[in-house]
C-alpha cells in the first residue's frame, strides 16, 4: 500500500528488518566510497580560483587572527575556515591536500543521500539519488575546490537525514540533534539558513509528517537562534559581495543551466528527460495511486524556495544570488532525480508483469543502458573541470615557476594598485613554497590589518625597498599594464635585466637580476 503524498508501507517494513538496515549501510558506504573517489579523482589538477586563494589567506593566520579577521570580512564562511585551518596545520596547504576535505564532505553527502532516500523510499530510489549527486555537474565543481560549497552539500544532506529520523520517531535527542544541525550548518555558510525553513514546509505537505510541523519549527528556529550572532555580523558584512551582479534576464539562464550543471547542456538533458518522464508517468499512474511522492516536498522544496528567496532578497535589499551559492541544494536535485528514476522503475516494473516478460533481465539491462548514457553525459563536463586552467586562473602554475626558480632571500613583487584584484593571489597559491621569499613591498601583513592581502607600500618606494636583493621577482597580470609604472623602465634604471619569463593564460612572472 502507498500513498499519493506518503510513505509507502513496504519502505516501513524494509527498514524494520536487521539484515535490511545492514544492506543499507552497505550501500551507504560503498556509494559514500564511489562518490569521494570519482570526485577526488583530478581534484588537484585545476590551479587555484581567486575564491581558494582567499581560503588560503584567511588560514595562514593564527586561530586568534582568524577570528578577529572575521569580525571585519567572510564571516559567511567562518566555521569552514576554522575547520581548513585545522586540517591544513596536520596535513598541509597543497591543492590536493585542501581539495582532498571538498571531496571527502561530497562523499559523505553521497553517502547521507542515500539514507535520506532509503528512509522516505526505496533502495532503487535511493541508490538513483546517490548516483544523481555523483553526476552533478555541481557537486563535482565543489569537491575541486577549497571552500565551503562542498560542506554545505553535506550540510543540507545532514539536515535533511536528522529531520526525517525525528520526524519518524520523535524524540528530544532527535530534535535536539537537527537543531544543533541547522546550527553548524549556518555557521559553515550562513546561507544555509534558508534550509530549515524549506524543510519545515516540505513538512507540511507530506500527511505523515505534518503532525510534526510544530517540533519542526522550534528546532530550526533554536538552532537559527543559535547562529544568530553569525547571522547579523554577515548581514554587516553584505557590502564585500558588491561584485555580485543585479538580477537579470541572464539569472534565469543561470538558475536552469548554470546552479545545477554548470552551462553542461548534455547533463542539463539528461536530467530534465528523466525528470519530465517521471513527472508524466507520476501523473498518469495517479488514479491507480501506485506512486509515492513523499519525496518531492523535500526535493522541490529547498531547490525552489532557497532560489526564490535569494532572487527576491537580490531585489529588494542587494545583489545575494550566484549560481556557486546554491551548491547547498545539491542534494535536493539528486532526490527529485532519483525519484524520478524510481518512479520510471515501478512503471518498467508494472509493464512486464502485465506481460509476463522476464522482468528481472530487463529492467536491470534498462537500468545499465540508463546508468551509462547518465555516465557518458556527464563525462565531458567532468574531465573540463579536471584541466590546469578549469578554474580561469593560472595562480598554482605561476606559483610553482616561482618555487623552482627561487632561491632564499630573493625579492618579489607582486603587483596591486588598480588590479581587479592582488596579485598576492600568486602567493597564497603556494603559500609555503614563496614564504622563503622576501616580499618587499608589503608594508602591513593581512593578519595586522584584517584584509585578504594586506597593505602595499606605493610603487616609488621600490628603490628604497629593494636594498641589497640582487634577483626580483616580478608578478603582474598580463592583460593589465603595471598602473601608473613602466616596470621595464624601472628595473632598468635600478641596475636590473630580465633573465627569464613565465607567461600564462592570465598571470605574468618576470625574474630579473641586477647587471654584473
Amino acid at each position: 500500500m502507498s500513498t499519493w503524498i506518503g510513505v509507502p508501507a513496504a519502505a516501513a517494513q524494509d527498514r524494520a528488518g536487521e539484515p535490511t538496515r545492514t544492506f543499507v549501510r552497505m550501500d551507504s558506504v560503498a556509494l559514500g566510497v564511489a562518490g569521494w573517489l570519482i570526485s577526488f579523482i583530478g581534484s588537484w589538477i585545476p590551479s587555484y580560483s581567486f575564491d581558494e586563494t582567499v581560503s588560503m589567506s584567511m588560514i595562514h593566520r593564527t586561530p586568534g587572527q582568524l577570528w578577529h579577521v572575521l569580525g571585519s570580512i567572510d564571516a559567511v564562511h567562518g566555521l569552514y575556515y576554522f575547520i581548513l585551518q585545522n586540517w591544513a596545520a596536520a596535513f598541509g596547504d597543497t591543492r590536493i591536500v585542501t581539495r582532498l576535505l571538498s571531496s571527502i564532505a561530497i562523499g559523505l553527502a553521497v553517502s547521507v543521500t542515500y539514507l535520506v532516500a532509503r528512509r522516505l523510499s526505496n533502495r532503487v530510489v535511493a541508490v538513483s539519488s546517490a548516483i544523481a549527486l555523483i553526476l552533478l555537474p555541481r557537486s563535482e565543481w565543489a569537491a575541486t575546490e577549497a571552500r565551503s560549497y562542498a560542506m554545505t552539500a553535506l550540510a543540507c544532506a545532514l539536515m535533511l537525514w536528522l529531520l526525517v529520523r525525528a520526524a519518524d520517531r520523535s524524540t528530544p535527542g532527535r530534535w535536539c540533534a537537527y537543531g544543533a544541525a541547522v546550527a553548524l550548518s549556518c555557521a559553515i555558510f550562513a546561507y544555509m539558513v534558508f534550509i530549515p525553513v524549506a524543510l519545515w514546509f516540505a513538512v507540511l505537505l507530506v500527511p505523515r509528517y505534518r503532525r510534526r510541523w510544530l517540533l519542526t519549527a522550534l528546532s530550526g528556529i533554536a538552532g537559527i537562534l543559535v547562529a544568530m550572532p553569525l547571522l547579523l555580523l554577515v548581514a554587516n558584512q553584505r557590502g564585500q559581495v558588491s561584485w555580485i551582479p543585479p538580477i537579470s534576464r541572464t539569472t534565469i539562464v543561470d538558475i536552469i543551466s548554470q546552479q545545477w550543471f554548470l552551462g553542461d547542456v548534455a547533463a542539463l538533458g539528461v536530467y530534465v528527460i528523466l525528470v519530465v518522464a517521471g513527472v508524466v508517468i507520476a501523473l498518469v499512474r495517479r488514479r491507480a495511486k501506485s506512486t509515492d511522492l513523499a519525496m518531492l516536498p523535500f526535493a522541490i522544496v529547498p531547490m525552489v524556495l532557497v532560489t526564490f528567496a535569494l532572487v527576491i532578497l537580490s531585489l529588494v535589499v542587494t545583489p545575494l544570488y550566484t549560481p556557486r551559492y546554491l551548491t547547498l541544494t545539491a542534494p535536493a536535485a539528486a532526490l527529485l532525480a532519483g525519484w524520478s528514476a524510481g518512479v520510471v522503475h515501478e512503471a518498467a516494473a508494472s509493464w512486464t508483469a502485465r506481460r509476463k516478460l522476464a522482468a528481472k533481465p530487463l529492467l536491470a539491462t534498462a537500468a545499465a543502458v540508463s546508468l551509462v548514457i547518465a555516465i557518458v553525459a556527464a563525462i565531458p563536463g567532468y574531465l573540463d573541470s579536471r584541466t590546469p586552467y578549469a578554474n580561469q586562473s593560472d595562480y598554482s602554475q605561476a606559483a610553482d615557476w616561482i618555487g623552482a626558480e627561487g632561491r632564499a632571500g630573493d625579492a618579489v613583487l607582486f603587483a596591486m594598485p588598480g588590479y581587479p584584484f592582488d596579485m598576492h593571489v600568486v602567493q597564497f597559491a603556494s603559500f609555503q613554497d614563496l614564504r622563503a621569499l622576501d616580499d618587499i613591498m608589503l608594508k602591513v601583513s593581512p593578519a595586522d590589518n584584517n584584509s585578504y592581502w594586506g597593505q602595499q607600500f606605493p610603487f616609488s618606494a621600490l628603490s628604497s625597498r629593494l636594498g641589497d636583493h640582487d634577483r626580483l621577482f616580478v608578478v603582474t597580470n598580463r592583460d593589465v599594464p603595471y598602473p601608473g609604472s613602466d616596470i621595464d623602465r624601472a628595473l632598468t634604471k635600478l641596475g636590473f635585466t630580465t633573465q627569464r619569463t613565465w607567461s600564462g593564460p592570465y598571470s605574468e612572472v618576470i625574474l630579473a637580476a641586477r647587471k654584473a
